[in-house]
């Protein structure tokens, strides 16, 4: 199940990015506009792709005793959700402030962490 909600924020990110302008070929005319992906598709992408991975950890922490979506599995995945965004806010505050830091750590870390989790078969 994670891997398909891994494919499906793959491929919605996919489908988001900008289709490729052609330039001006005289130098001068016209404006070239830098093309880059809109900052809130891989903040959208790095939340579904954690969310997804720790719902299978919680899933497989439960040893599949409860259905896929029971509410320990979904008490437990919120659970480690909210212990993500409290180490978020501790690195806020030991950076004085910066909640751009704060924004990666909540964004990289569930991925991070269930990818290794799950790559390494720790919950079997």
């Amino acid at each position: 199940m994670g891997g398909g909600v891994f494919m499906l924020a793959s491929l919605t990110l996919m489908a988001m990015i900008p289709k490729p302008e052609t330039r001006p070929a005289i130098e001068g005319k016209g404006t070239a506009r830098r093309l880059r992906l809109p900052d809130w598709s891989l903040v959208s992408y790095c939340f579904i792709t954690g969310l997804g991975w720790n719902w299978v950890c919680a899933f497989l922490w439960f040893s599949r005793r409860y259905a896929f979506f029971s509410t320990p599995v979904i008490a437990v995945t919120g659970l480690i959700m909210a212990f993500y965004a409290a180490i978020a806010l501790l690195v806020d505050r030991l950076t004085g402030g910066n909640w751009r830091t704060a924004l990666i750590v909540f964004l990289f870390a569930p991925v991070v962490l269930a990818g290794i989790v799950l790559r390494l078969g720790l919950l079997r």
